[in-house]
């Protein structure tokens, strides 16, 4: 490939150039022991249950150079919100659980779409198991005044 191909184009490429389409702020392998299952084998006893988790940011989110937390989704809050979760309701199915994570993240005024995987990692033995769900803000209600 020559490197005239390669080259920019005009003299004054910027970063201002760019469409951003989409930012994602992610979780990956968190390990929290819990009591979760419904089976009776599962009652009273704590378990290890790995968490994966996406964030996608509304599709409007810019932080325009801004380097402030407050300025986007910070993932050390989303890992307090599942944990939080998780200590609400010990005992919970994975999939109950899942519902209340994404509800929870979905709070969050720049969260748009929760991917979530939750798996149990002593269940069956060889394997992960468990659930995965994708929740989304969905479309916001209209405001209607009747007279």
């Amino acid at each position: 490939m020559s490197d005239a191909l390669l080259a920019p184009v005009g003299a004054a490429w910027s970063s201002r150039h760019i469409t951003w389409s989409q930012t994602t702020v992610f979780v990956e392998s968190l390990q929290v022991e819990t009591v979760i299952g419904g089976y009776p084998h599962e009652e009273g006893r704590l378990q290890p249950i790995w968490i994966d988790l996406e964030i996608m940011l509304k599709s409007d989110f810019d932080s325009d150079g801004n380097d402030e937390l407050a300025a986007t989704l910070d993932y050390d809050w989303a890992v307090n919100q599942v944990l939080k979760a998780i200590g609400e309701v010990p005992g919970d199915l994975l999939e109950s659980l899942a519902r209340r994570i994404a509800d929870t993240l979905l709070g969050h005024p720049l969260a748009d779409v929760v991917k979530l995987r939750i798996a149990k990692l002593g269940a069956v033995p060889g394997a992960r198991v468990g659930v995965r769900l994708q929740a989304d803000r969905g479309p916001t209600p209209e405001l209607r005044v009747l007279l």
